[in-house]
């Protein structure tokens, strides 16, 4: 049998990794969320502009 410190350094990292993985998802969400309200505004900006004629301004 296995030391069983073997054991719970390979569960300490399977631990590890396991929340970086959920953590890189999360920082991925969210940048993709800021990624899509900046790009709305910036929809909502060139139309905005476009009412007045300027839509080129934004292009």
């Amino acid at each position: 049998m296995r030391d069983p410190m073997t054991w719970v350094l390979g569960l300490g990292l399977l631990w590890v990794g396991g929340c970086v993985v959920v953590g890189a998802v999360i920082v991925g969400c969210e940048l993709a969320s800021i990624a899509t309200a900046v790009r709305e505004i910036h929809l909502e900006d060139a139309t905005a502009a476009s009412d007045d004629g300027e839509a080129w301004k934004h292009a």
